[in-house]
C-alpha cells in the first residue's frame, strides 16, 4: 500500500516494536538521515541519505533505531507539570507514505517528552 500514514506519540520497546512493524510495510531499510533530531529511514535510495552498510529487515532495523534513540534526547527544555516525565518517541511519515516530501524515505522517528500526571 503507496498511501500509508502513521503519526504515532508513545514510550516503551512494546509499543516501539508494534508502531516500526506497522512502519516497515516495504520490509526493508537501505539508508537513513539525521535531519532536526529525526531519524529518517530509506526503502529506496536518494542523495540525502546515509547508506546503511548492508540491507536491513524489520528486526535489525528496530534494534538500529532503538540503539539511536537511547542515545538521544528530546529537544527542548523537559515539560514542567504536576507529575513527571520520561522520554518517548514520535514515529510518523506524511501524505502517501513520504516523509519530508521525500517519496523514496519511508519513516522518521523522532524522541519526545513522555508526560505522565499525577
Amino acid at each position: 500500500m503507496d498511501n500509508r500514514q502513521i503519526n504515532l506519540k508513545c514510550e516503551g520497546k512494546g509499543d516501539f516494536d508494534l508502531a516500526m512493524k506497522l512502519a516497515m510495510n516495504r520490509n526493508k531499510t537501505i539508508g537513513y538521515r539525521v535531519h532536526e533530531n529525526k531519524l529518517i529511514l530509506y526503502w529506496a535510495k536518494s542523495d540525502k541519505m546515509e547508506k546503511l552498510p548492508y540491507e536491513m529487515n524489520i528486526e535489525e532495523t528496530i534494534n538500529f533505531v532503538w540503539g539511536w534513540l537511547d542515545k538521544n534526547k528530546p529537544l527542548g527544555k523537559e515539560p514542567d507539570h504536576d507529575g513527571h516525565n520520561g522520554q518517548g518517541f514520535h514515529i510518523f511519515n506524511e501524505s502517501w507514505g513520504h516523509v519530508f516530501g521525500e517519496w523514496q524515505a519511508f519513516i522518521a522517528i523522532e524522541p519526545i517528552w513522555a508526560m505522565y500526571g499525577k
